[in-house]
């Protein structure tokens, strides 16, 4: 298993560590340099780990565990209106990117009101693209306990709700977090970054739990190694792929070149004895871009596959 980490340090001698990293069978996800200071998303084996952090404190670099790097979440909003995409939509989006995760913002055409509220197939297929979502709902308990929670009813991915209201729990939801309803500021105060911190927290532990599930019947492959091998084999700056062309997902990637004019290309490249084809399933994302996502099989699926075949 790979440990999450994020490192902060200066930009001397940073080559030191990605060498380290490297050499351990780790991987670099994402780096950035401002000004004098380095910041690095990475993955190492666990056992790496007590190499790295003593690596970091000679470097007088930070290390944090982030359990969310690795992971491309959903932030959900009732509609796309001012009233109702507050600012603690954006709060929380943001505080998740400093956990590690990748985040979009989805707002849902017919989300509001009460006994109106609805959400599309297309916008629950697009919300299970991701490996989480966050729905941010509003101040009155009724609403949600008695309406808002069908908008969450057939999301089959782990699903944090936050609201005004303190209630126990919402129906649907993994989790339910109160103290966040719909504010014309931004969520500055002590207070407020405390429920910040719980939002990231709850959703850590939740994908931890699906990590966890992963791990009793392992990927073939891990995405993180196909990420690496796909950044070699396509054609990502001549296509002008946007912003993080190939993100990670907990059981598969998604690549966001034009699904129709890139699917047989990527199919083809060869991960090891197989190609991805062979370990992996692939689908059109229901966005405008129509992205390429990949689902990687679990490795007891392959065998069963190879034994099930029919020598010529």
């Amino acid at each position: 298993m790979y440990e999450f980490l994020t490192y902060e340090g200066g930009v001397y001698k940073s080559n030191l560590m990605i060498e380290r990293i490297e050499d351990l069978g780790g991987y670099i996800i994402q780096k950035n340099k401002e000004s004098r200071e380095i910041t690095m998303l990475t993955a190492i084996p666990q056992e790496d780990l007590p190499t790295i952090e003593k690596l970091a404190d000679e470097l007088k670099g930070k290390i944090f565990k982030e359990k969310l790097i690795g992971t491309e979440i959903a932030v959900v909003s009732p509609s796309i209106s001012r009233h109702h995409l507050p600012h603690p939509v954006c709060d929380i989006a943001e505080r998740l990117r400093r956990a590690g995760a990748l985040t979009n913002i989805v707002s849902i055409a017919r989300g509001v009101g009460r006994r109106i509220s609805q959400i599309t197939k297309e916008e629950e297929k697009m919300i299970e693209e991701y490996d989480a979502a966050v729905f941010i709902l509003g101040n009155f308990g009724n609403c949600l306990v008695n309406h808002k929670y069908k908008l969450l009813k057939n999301i089959d991915k782990p699903v944090i709700a936050v609201g005004a209201p303190e209630i126990p729990k919402l129906k649907n939801a993994d989790k339910y977090i109160p103290g966040v309803g719909r504010k014309v500021d931004r969520m500055r105060k002590t207070e407020e970054q405390e429920k910040l911190d719980e939002i990231a927290e709850a959703l850590g532990q939740l994908i931890t739990k699906e990590r966890e599930k992963i791990n009793e019947d392992p990927l073939i492959v891990h995405p993180l190694e196909i990420k690496e091998k796909l950044e070699k084999e396509l054609p990502l700056e001549e296509h002008d792929a946007r912003h993080t062309p190939i993100v990670l997902h907990l059981d598969g990637l998604r690549i966001k070149l034009p699904y129709d004019e890139h699917i047989n290309l990527v199919q083809d490249i060869e991960i090891g004895e197989n190609k991805l084809k062979e370990i992996a399933e692939f689908n059109k994302s229901v966005n405008e871009a129509e992205d390429i996502l990949i689902t990687i099989q679990p490795e007891s699926l392959i065998q069963t596959k190879k034994e099930n075949e029919i020598p010529a």
